[in-house]
């Protein structure tokens, strides 16, 4: 699509060219002042929880500008988690520079959703759960810790004594969670012409689709390992969100789904049985709750087996025969009691109660030392190890405080380790009036569109360059996600200078994962937001939710190399430098529709813009005055219902070839056409003659 000889200026998907009622939490509360861009970082990036150990060797190449381990003390070194300092231990004495055997070790999370509230639609009551879980992130799993130094010293870990209680505890009360994200759900089918996620909008492991009575079955082995041979329930939670209504069948659409558990019977031999059943209506959420005995879940794990049924509902349903019948499931849950054991040498455990208490761990090496940290209360012990054994009191300050218990071999290392380019687009003394937001890998291109428009053939203009990277680091923690790129142009409406034009350098992925990129963040994406997808969205709502003027004008050039981007640079030159012609005065009206309804209602739209085109005074929704094009209209209206309407490919072809300076166009659309057929943009043959295209309907060039 790159190659096209158009610019392509506006993307927008379906019939309704406004709005609708929304608010989102907007993050405007960010407090960007945790970064300081004169200190020196290093970015720590993890993908998995656990506690992590970094030798200083590993830190030297990732040091900026220069640096050396002999330039950090150790007293000074600190490490950031979301904005917040975490405990960490050095190894090492206290004072001193850093050497290449010392070691940093700290409690890590990678990232998951609890952070992303701003991207859903709470307008409703009952959008207060609009997020189905927060397990995974809709953006990243990795989570960056920002360690620097300098300055004050650091918050570490106080040495516990390893002192051997009396009756410790060495059984507890867990948790295990099991979630896939495999299928995408678009949310309530009313409310998809909304750029926020609505109610359950997101990634659910499975669907259950059913076009028939025939029920449709799903096994999983719940992993509920180092559980204590007890009659103790274990308690079962499991979330599903139906996802068909009545807006979609005759009547209410049904579901009906039953638990089964593969348990010991009085016999000994485990089989299947019925743990419950439950049957609900519509677009509701269903959190399914049971329990078993732990003594009778076979060696192996807890083996359960969900069957969605699409017959034999109650009255109200609609004809199970003809009912399109659709149930996700979200995850799977179970609280249970197990014995204080690592897996892969490693433990998470909590705390029951607050106030003293004492531990009994064991299943580890037994020559091995243990090490257990309590981040929230940073406190932590060296236990030496009796044939794999050790106990240790401690006095939590809450209840359900976190403890992590390590052998020698349990540390975890960090997916990466890179030094940070830092930057202060929070400064109010920045200044531009025509902002690029680009990638590091575009940005030799992006600087000829720089150049291009501080030149007097350009515009004239202060033009600034932000690295979306540098954005994710500043405005949300080395997050990539879009509410970071809102945060970055809210603030720039703080600068001496605030720019009025924002130019989005770079292409954005389809916003839903569907394996059609190799690479989760290619060199060349800088995020839109939601769905259908909205660039518009970063400047809107500085005024509070109803709010949806820009507080500058949103562009995008959605180039994916340089090679892409310094071609746009040159049609952009010749195009603005142009001399002024008949053609530049021309509009085409493209309007489709596969009924004589949606014809009519389209239609209508790109008249209006027609009349505001060819007048030289304008009087709309939102704006009263005078405009300056003056153009001169030619409308290809379609008016039979076929998918695709190929009669005027040959006058469009024509009209093409002579030129015109706006193509605007109104119907349905997929990645390669219109459904009024065009020839394919590289042959349209109008070179120096390009139009530029707005495109209202949805995908076109995806």
């Amino acid at each position: 699509m790159y190659a096209f000889r158009f610019l392509l200026v506006a993307l927008l998907c379906g019939l309704t060219v406004g709005p609708g009622p929304a608010a989102a939490q907007s993050g405007s509360n960010y407090d960007p002042s945790w970064y300081d861009a004169d200190a020196p970082y290093v970015q720590i990036n993890v993908t998995r929880d656990g506690v992590y150990r970094v030798s200083a060797s590993a830190l030297q190449d990732a040091l900026p500008d220069g640096r050396t381990l002999s330039d950090i003390a150790r007293e000074t070194i600190r490490l950031y988690e979301n904005g917040t300092e975490i405990p960490i231990q050095v190894t090492g004495s206290p004072e001193g520079s850093l050497a290449p055997s010392d070691r940093i070790t700290f409690v890590g999370h990678r990232n998951r959703g609890g952070d992303e509230h701003w991207a859903y639609d709470y307008s409703r009551d009952y959008d207060q759960r609009a997020q189905s879980s927060t397990y995974y992130s809709l953006y990243s799993d990795t989570t960056t810790y920002w360690m620097t130094w300098g300055g004050r010293e650091g918050t570490r870990y106080r040495q516990g004594s390893s002192s051997s209680p009396s009756s410790p505890t060495d059984v507890l009360r867990d948790t295990v969670h099991a979630e896939q994200d495999n299928v995408y759900y678009f949310g309530r089918p009313d409310e998809n012409g909304n750029s926020l996620y609505t109610f359950s909008e997101g990634y659910f492991w499975r669907r259950f689709s059913h076009s028939s009575t025939s029920p449709i079955s799903f096994t999983h082995t719940l992993a509920v390992d180092r559980r204590a041979d007890t009659e103790t329930d274990l308690n079962l939670s499991i979330r599903l969100t139906g996802a068909t209504s009545a807006n979609d069948v005759s009547g209410a659409s049904c579901h009906r789904v039953e638990v089964e558990a593969r348990l010991r019977q009085s016999t000994g031999a485990p089989s299947f049985e019925s743990l419950t059943s439950v049957e609900w209506k519509d677009l509701d959420r269903k959190t399914i709750t049971t329990s078993v005995q732990q003594d009778r879940i076979p060696a192996g794990g807890l083996d359960l087996r969900l069957t969605s049924y699409n017959s034999d509902f109650s009255s109200g349903c609609a004809d199970p025969g003809s009912t399109l019948n659709r149930v996700l499931l979200d995850w799977i849950e179970a609280a249970y009691t197990r014995s204080l054991e690592p897996t892969d040498n490693s433990q998470r455990f909590a705390a029951p109660t607050a106030g003293e208490q004492s531990f009994a761990l064991s299943g580890y090496a037994e020559t091995d030392t243990i090490h257990v940290y309590n981040p929230l209360d940073s406190t932590r012990y060296d236990l030496p190890s009796a044939d794999g054994t050790a106990t240790f009191a401690d006095s939590p300050s809450a209840a359900g405080t976190p403890y992590w218990a390590v052998g020698t071999d349990g540390f975890r290392t960090p997916a990466t380790i890179r030094p940070d380019a830092s930057s202060n687009w929070s400064a109010s003394s920045n200044e531009a009036d025509y902002l690029i937001l680009t990638t590091r890998a575009l940005r030799p291109s992006a600087q000829n569109l720089a150049a291009h428009r501080r030149a007097e053939a350009g515009g004239g203009y202060s033009v600034e360059i932000a690295t979306v990277q540098n954005v994710f680091d500043e405005f949300d923690y080395g997050r990539p996600t879009p509410i970071a790129i809102r945060r970055f142009v809210r603030a720039t409406q703080e600068w001496s200078t605030a720019p009025q034009f924002l130019a989005i350098f770079g292409d954005a992925q389809y916003p839903i994962d569907d394996g059609s990129i190799s690479s989760l963040y290619p060199d060349w994406s800088v995020p839109s937001f939601g769905y259908s997808p909205s660039d518009g969205w970063f400047a809107m709502q500085t005024d509070g939710s109803e709010d949806w003027s820009e507080v500058l004008a949103v562009g995008r050039i959605p180039v994916r190399s340089v090679a892409q981007g310094n071609l746009f640079v040159e049609k952009l030159k010749n195009y603005e430098t142009a001399p002024q012609k008949r053609w530049q005065k021309r509009m085409l009206l493209l309007a489709g529709g596969t009924s004589a309804t949606e014809q009519r209602v389209l239609q209508d739209y790109s008249n209006r813009w027609g009349e505001i085109a060819a007048d030289t005074f304008a009087t709309t929704r939102n704006y009263t005055g005078p405009v300056h094009t003056g153009m001169d209209t030619s409308r290809y209206y379609k008016n039979v219902n076929d998918a695709l309407d190929t009669s005027f490919q040959d006058s469009l072809a024509v009209d093409l070839k002579r030129g015109a300076g706006w193509l605007n166009y109104f119907g349905h659309s997929a990645a390669q056409t219109w459904e009024i057929v065009t020839d394919p943009p590289s042959e349209f043959d109008n070179a120096g003659r390009l139009p530029i295209v707005s495109s209202i309907g949805c995908r076109t060039g995806s």
